[in-house]
């Protein structure tokens, strides 16, 4: 599981956010670091979690699992 929302959450979907929110449309209070680490750090981590819990249940209704 963590390699799953590592790779989905953080690196396809928290990085390409940070790159958006940090040089297209920057934030005026944060910095850099606090953008990336606080915020798309977080909203990677939680979309990959997300993801990896309706793939797993939709595995399971499939697969006729518990």
């Amino acid at each position: 599981m963590l390699r799953y929302v590592l790779f989905y959450g953080l690196l396809c979907y928290g990085l390409p956010m940070f790159l958006v929110m940090t040089f297209v449309i920057p934030h005026p209070r944060l910095t850099i670091g606090e953008s990336a680490f606080l915020w798309w750090g977080l909203a990677g981590a939680g979309y990959g979690i997300g993801m990896w819990l309706v793939q797993e249940r939709r595995f399971r209704k499939v697969s006729g699992g518990a």
